[in-house]
């Protein structure tokens, strides 16, 4: 076997690589951080560096990614929202 599937990859190496695939775009990085946590709870590894690249970087970008549009929606809506704008009608100066 070769080393990469034996050798289990590092929490801080698996921080560094996945930020790498999210260069140039406007994800937060609590999203990221907070879904590379949780694939780590999961299994209490990232596996061999061949697992990690074959299921856990595609697993992160996906969650990170579906995570941040909820995030959009979720903002987009309360701007939207009246409730912020009907409050001043109640505000006594």
């Amino acid at each position: 076997m070769a080393w990469y599937e034996e050798k289990e990859i590092s929490f801080e190496d698996a921080r560094i690589s996945i930020k790498s695939h999210f260069k140039g775009e406007n994800i937060s990085y609590w999203i990221v951080e907070e879904c590379l946590q949780n694939e780590y709870k999961k299994y209490n590894s990232f596996g061999s560096y061949r697992g990690f690249y074959s299921f856990v970087v595609p697993a992160v970008v996906k969650e990170s990614k579906k995570k941040q549009n909820c995030k959009k929606k979720s903002a987009s809506n309360l701007k939207k929202s009246n409730t912020f704008n009907c409050l001043d009608k109640f505000y006594i100066i």
